[in-house]
């Protein structure tokens, strides 16, 4: 990596202040050019760093002949909550999405807790584009089938399949040859089996125009 250049992410950015601060003993102090060099990063971006982070552990704030002192572990230390702290919030969004956009993730990072806070006008945005990517996507892959054609479909098959259902006795006993019995028991069978696939399409179908779009 080229000194001054800081991973984006901050997992990578974590791996290397973890590295940093075994190297670090407890009372090692540090000038700014050497603090800088132990963090793989400049002067100047190490600058940027202390005016963002007013929490940053510093021994002596450098000014007008006075140079700045840091303790080495203590930055490290520091950092390394930041980048915690930054992957928690980067996990915790990533599971929100996860739960409005129905995508499934990998298994969530141990720790990491989801809040109910809100998704951001820029996290809505872009959980809208990907549910309609998603759908755009089942449908070419067929996995998703229209609710109109899907049901017109089930109201035709079922109606040909009572049909020729019904013809069956016909065409079993063509000449009357069964008992009456026999024969009244096996239609009555048949006719109380329609009824019932019909009452369960029924309800299949009752499922399927009260259930929300996705």
């Amino acid at each position: 990596m080229a000194k001054g250049r800081q991973p984006a992410d901050p997992s990578a950015r974590l791996a290397l202040l973890k590295a940093g601060l075994k190297k670090a003993k407890p009372a090692d102090e540090l000038n700014a050019n050497e603090m800088a060099a132990a963090l793989g990063m400049t002067w100047r971006n190490l600058r940027y760093t202390i005016d963002a982070d007013p929490e940053l552990p510093i021994l002596t704030r450098g000014g007008e002949g006075i140079a700045y002192r840091f303790r080495a572990a203590a930055v490290f230390k520091h950092l390394i909550a930041k980048c915690n702290d930054a992957i928690a919030q980067r996990d915790e969004r990533a599971l929100r999405m996860a739960r409005i956009t129905g995508i499934r993730l990998p298994a969530p990072v141990a720790g990491v807790h989801v809040s109910s806070e809100t998704l951001t006008a820029s996290e809505l945005k872009i959980a809208g584009e990907t549910l309609l990517v998603v759908h755009k996507l089942k449908l070419l892959q067929g996995a998703y089938v229209e609710a109109p054609r899907l049901t017109a479909f089930l109201i035709d098959y079922h109606s040909q399949f009572q049909q020729r259902a019904l013809s069956l006795l016909g065409k079993i006993d063509p000449a009357g040859q069964w008992p009456v019995a026999v024969r009244q028991a096996v239609d009555d069978t048949m006719r109380t089996l329609l009824v019932n696939l019909q009452a369960d399409m029924e309800r299949f179908l009752s499922g399927i125009r009260d259930t929300p779009a996705r």
